[in-house]
């Protein structure tokens, strides 16, 4: 997984995602989300939440730990804000990109415990049948 994160480049200057970043410092945009999928075919939403946002885990280490799927926070919608998980923010995010046709739902990754982590991502120009996933190898 650390090895991706040479894959997601910021806007501007920056040029990694720094491993403290948390959803109150970054938002990706439309265009970012579609380039990680475009580089990580077959990404699921785990792993994309752990590219974009590497010091939040999934699941909460502690009871009251910070976590993506634990802890509710503001989030932009439209014209006002939701307060949602960060993995609801970003499944809802990947879902209008699905529907604008930018992405195509993936095969489910039945390597993820987590029912909503095996939903995967690919780029709809990708072949579904030749698509690789590094833990398939």
């Amino acid at each position: 997984m650390e090895e991706r994160l040479v894959h997601l480049k910021s806007v501007g200057d920056e040029s990694i995602a720094p491993t403290s970043r948390l959803p109150e410092d970054y938002l990706p945009t439309d265009d970012e989300l579609v380039e990680l999928v475009r580089t990580q075919p077959l990404v699921d939403l785990r792993e994309l939440a752990g590219l974009i946002w590497p010091a939040l885990p999934w699941r909460p280490l502690t009871p009251s730990g910070d976590s993506v799927t634990g802890d509710l926070r503001v989030f932009p919608a439209g014209k006002g804000t939701r307060r949602l998980t960060t993995a609801q923010y970003l499944r809802d995010r990947m879902q209008d990109l699905v529907l604008q046709r930018r992405l195509s739902f993936g095969p489910l990754r039945r390597d993820q415990a987590d029912r909503e982590a095996q939903v995967s991502y690919i780029c709809p120009s990708e072949p579904r049948g030749e698509v690789s996933h590094e833990s398939d190898r």
